[in-house]
């Protein structure tokens, strides 16, 4: 109960901070060198800061477990099976996103660098950082919750709430819910890292090299017109993106249960040991305030 009431006000505290970094950046260009820092300040400086004022060791709570050559290659064909059924969770996001503005700030950030600053900035720090945070920190308060699904529910929860956006939160929840069953079965973080750089370097990539192929200014163009056609088409778009994601669907389920195939055996492991958790345990007021203000702010 303890770390989890610590948990949930590092993540509360990590909100209110993420807020009030975002509102300092309001009056500064996004550019490669600002969206760095960005990145540093948001997510490197809490985690300093949680093991410098808790004093817990960092290897106990980010467990860094060496894993086998074999779930190395399913993690990288599970990470690209799983973008057809991610890309139709973000179509869905969009019908609910309005915050256009910050994807293009994005967008331009992308297009201004080389591909591999692209890739170091949107893909490597936060797949690290953010695993760092999210299943290594956040989820190590949890990791005895009875059931385990509750802990995973709420970590997958938090993870897509503090996205801040509609476009991106159903697909963010349910790959932090993979996330944390992949972590979980194997206990380390090194695999949610992996699946999570090379999904997000792949779509990186996507943007990159088909602006380079169409010319910039015309990408641009075709990126505003698409979405202009997102909002007016929205139900042969939705359709579209549900039957290609309904293909690799069960592909990758069978390649994550491969990955997950003794998640079982420690769920069980984890009821015999540790009392039930209450939802009242878990849903401090910290946390409540999170989503509330997540949602609040969501666009």
């Amino acid at each position: 109960m303890k770390e989890i009431k610590l948990a949930n006000r590092f993540i509360f505290l990590l909100l209110i901070y993420e807020v009030s970094v975002k509102l300092i950046f309001e009056f500064i260009k996004l550019n490669i060198r600002s969206m760095f820092l960005l990145q540093i300040i948001f997510m490197f400086m809490p985690i300093v800061f949680y093991f410098l004022l808790t004093k817990k060791k960092v290897f106990d709570v980010v467990k860094l477990k060496k894993i086998s050559k074999k779930n190395i290659c399913v993690l990288i064909l599970l990470s690209f099976a799983i973008q057809p059924v991610m890309n139709f969770l973000a179509v869905l996001g969009e019908f609910f996103a309005n915050d256009q503005n910050r994807m293009q700030d994005i967008l331009n950030i992308i297009l201004e660098s080389n591909l591999l600053t692209a890739i170091f900035l949107f893909a490597l720090i936060p797949a690290v950082l953010e695993e760092i945070i999210f299943r290594g920190i956040f989820f190590f308060g949890y990791r005895k919750t009875n059931p385990i699904t509750k802990a995973i529910f709420i970590n997958s929860l938090t993870f897509a709430a503090l996205h801040l956006n509609f476009q991106q939160f159903f697909y963010a929840f349910v790959m932090g819910w993979i996330f944390c069953l992949i972590d979980f079965s194997l206990d380390s973080i090194i695999p949610s890292m992996i699946l999570h750089f090379i999904f997000n370097a792949t779509q990186v990539s996507k943007v990159y090299l088909s602006a380079r192929a169409f010319g910039i200014d015309r990408f641009k163009n075709l990126y505003n017109v698409r979405n202009i056609i997102l909002k007016s088409y929205s139900v042969s778009t939705f359709l579209i993106s549900f039957l290609i994601s309904l293909f690799f669907f069960p592909i990758s389920m069978y390649l994550l249960n491969t990955l997950v195939k003794n998640f079982k055996i420690k769920s069980q492991s984890v009821t015999n040991n540790y009392a039930y958790t209450e939802a009242k345990q878990i849903f401090t007021l910290p946390l409540i305030f999170y989503l509330a203000i997540c949602f609040l702010f969501m666009r």
